[in-house]
């Protein structure tokens, strides 16, 4: 129906603006996330963005430190091969 249609949109327009608002907040290149204008990565920006939508439909932004990796998950990191030839691979 045009109800869930214009709910659908709605939520889209919140999403990009969310997404838009992160990377204009995060004044560094970092993984997939390139900035021309701050290329380098800063010790700083070791954080997460948590972007909310208030009760008068804002979206705020505020940092959230990131927790360290648990024991269990610097295992796996350890015993993961690196892949260096993606030939014939699926990437997405």
């Amino acid at each position: 129906t045009s109800a869930i249609n214009a709910l659908d949109l709605e939520a889209s327009v919140i999403s990009a603006e969310a997404t838009i608002l992160s990377a204009l907040k995060r004044k560094e290149s970092r993984g997939a996330h390139q900035r021309s204008d701050y290329n380098q990565t800063k010790e700083c920006e070791q954080i997460n963005y948590r972007i909310k939508l208030d009760h008068e439909n804002k979206l705020t932004i505020t940092p959230k430190e990131i927790a360290p990796l648990t024991d269990n998950l610097q295992e796996i990191i350890k015993d993961t091969a690196i892949i260096r030839d993606f030939k014939n691979r699926l990437m997405e």
